[in-house]
């Protein structure tokens, strides 16, 4: 397999535009796109479904790095800083442009090809949904206190005759 060429279009880049891992190479690309279709138990053993909910993208990529000793390190460290924080990256293709993605996992193996050190990485990166969170003031209103709440008659209360019957008579 020949590696893509590391131009412009294919790319690791951060929020403002610039390149997050510099890498020489994108040696493979993998992108599951997932929905769930929810379903309940019916009658007579069926099954109803309904709803489909979609899982974030979740994308591996494997690039090579051909550079020296402190290209290698600048790699490394480019991608312990990715993953272990929570800034979000672009990964652009000639494709298409995957954005608000965060570096679950990687893995690094080195090979030595034709004389020179080659970096692999494999870069697990999941999708961060976005979502715009409304905040709104409602009143809460505090209950009453168990010892203050008002009785309430709940039933039917039988007659008190003060007639006296005699079972003698």
């Amino acid at each position: 397999m020949t590696p893509a060429n590391p131009s412009p279009q294919w790319a690791l880049i951060n929020d403002k535009g610039t390149v997050a891992v510099l890498f020489d190479a994108l040696l493979s690309l993998d992108v599951k796109n997932e929905s769930k279709l929810l379903t309940s138990p019916v009658e007579e053993g069926g099954f109803a479904s309904y709803n489909k909910v979609a899982s974030p993208l979740d994308i591996i990529v494997e690039v090579a790095a051909s550079a020296s000793r402190d290209g290698h390190a600048a790699l490394l460290a480019s991608l312990d800083k990715l993953a272990s924080g929570t800034e979000l990256v672009s990964l652009v293709t000639p494709d298409k442009e995957y954005r608000f993605l965060n570096i679950e996992s990687y893995s690094v193996k080195r090979t030595a090809t034709e004389g020179a050190t080659l970096l692999v990485a494999e870069l697990h990166l999941l999708e961060v949904r976005q979502v715009k969170v409304q905040v709104s003031k409602a009143a809460i209103r505090s209950p009453k206190r168990a010892t203050s709440a008002s009785k309430v008659d709940t039933g039917q209360v039988q007659p008190h005759n003060s007639l006296i019957f005699d079972a003698t008579k």
